[in-house]
C-alpha cells in the first residue's frame, strides 16, 4: 500500500470538502462550501500552515537578508500561523517584505495588513514599510 498517497488522500478530502457555517447573535447561517483556507482551530492546522509557508520562510533565509546571531539566521521566525521578520535596517526590512509580498500573490496568502505591525528601535527617522498596500508602522 503506497502510504503517500493515503496520506495524501486524507488531507485533500478533510480541506477541500469542507462545509461550514458562521454564528453570529446566536444566529446560525446556511452551510456553505469553504474552498480557500486552513481550518480556524483544527488540530493539525499550524502544522498544515507551517508546510505551506515553509518556502517562504527558506527564501528568506536564502536571500542572506535579515538577522543573524553569530551565524544562524534569525530574521523570519514563524509559530502557527504567526511570522516575526527581523532586519537590521529600514532597506533590509523593505526588501522581506517585498519577499513576503512576492510569495503572498504566487501563492494566494493574504497576510492581514490590519494586525501587522512595525517596530523600530531607536529610529532616527520615521520610516514608511508597506504589506499589501497597508503601513503597518506603530
Amino acid at each position: 500500500m503506497d502510504y503517500h498517497l493515503v496520506l495524501l488522500g486524507f488531507f485533500s478530502g478533510f480541506y477541500t470538502h469542507n462545509l461550514v457555517r458562521v454564528v453570529w447573535n446566536g444566529i446560525l447561517s446556511d452551510y456553505f462550501l469553504a474552498v480557500n483556507s486552513v481550518k480556524q482551530g483544527g488540530v493539525l492546522s499550524p502544522i498544515v500552515y507551517s508546510v505551506y509557508i515553509d518556502g517562504l520562510l527558506v527564501r528568506l533565509t536564502n536571500s542572506n537578508v535579515g538577522c543573524y546571531v553569530g551565524s544562524f539566521f534569525v530574521g523570519a521566525l514563524a509559530y502557527a500561523d504567526d511570522i516575526v521578520l527581523l532586519a537590521p535596517t529600514p532597506s533590509a526590512m523593505h526588501r522581506m517584505l517585498q519577499m513576503c509580498d512576492d510569495y503572498a500573490h504566487e501563492h494566494s496568502i493574504i497576510f492581514n495588513a490590519k494586525k501587522s505591525k512595525c517596530l523600530v528601535a531607536a529610529p532616527r527617522k520615521r520610516h514608511s514599510f508597506i504589506i499589501q498596500g497597508t503601513d503597518p508602522f506603530i
